[in-house]
């Protein structure tokens, strides 16, 4: 879908791409975007309202490029269990690297522009419900024990989303991945089911 797009709009939205990273929403502008794209700074309002509706595609682009690397990685694995792993693993993984360009979860960033929340908060129903048909798969092989799927997916993104700070801003990849893999077995070992268990 992203490469899809052609023209003049795809090259403001590469350009911006290029400079967002360097110099932050804050100090990048419009005169810089057009520049760096070869074209005239009013061909750029023709597609976008300001500087600030760049971003928010870029960053709604970002989420649909994350989307699909989810879809992707969950399905080359068989097993709910491993599909859980890869999603949490590509998920923080994909992350972190927005982060990195992006500074989103800066506070003054999230108070300053809403719709950088708004944006996570459309992403989080579409992970929600990656997560739900795991675990409805998981509980429909027999392999997960879940009263409530569409909570405990809720439960589990947040849970997720509530460490990213943390897993993002933690400067050794061998402490990363560490912290991330004991997440993931506690997590696989409460949501299994055990011998001799009875629901009640």
């Amino acid at each position: 879908m992203v490469a899809k797009m052609k023209g003049k709009k795809r090259l403001i939205l590469d350009s911006a791409k290029t400079l967002f990273p360097h110099f932050g929403l804050k100090k990048t502008t419009v005169d810089e975007i057009a520049r760096l794209a070869k074209i005239g700074k009013g061909t750029i309002y023709r597609y976008f309202a300001s500087k600030e509706d760049i971003f928010l595609e870029v960053i709604e682009e970002e989420g649909k490029i994350l989307q699909n690397q989810l879809h992707k990685a969950i399905n080359k694995v068989v097993s709910p269990q491993e599909k859980l792993r890869i999603f949490v693993f590509t998920w923080i993984k994909a992350l972190k690297k927005l982060a990195n360009y992006y500074n989103i979860f800066k506070e003054e960033y999230i108070k300053q522009y809403p719709f950088i929340k708004q944006v996570r908060e459309k992403n989080f129903e579409r992970e929600e419900d990656i997560i739900k048909s795991i675990l409805e798969e998981g509980v429909k092989k027999g392999i997960f024990n879940i009263d409530d799927v569409k909570r405990t997916s809720r439960v589990i993104l947040n849970a997720i989303r509530g460490m990213e700070y943390s897993w993002i801003m933690k400067k050794s990849e061998f402490d990363f991945q560490q912290s991330i893999k004991k997440f993931i077995d506690l997590l696989i070992k409460g949501l299994e089911k055990r011998e001799g268990y009875v629901r009640r």
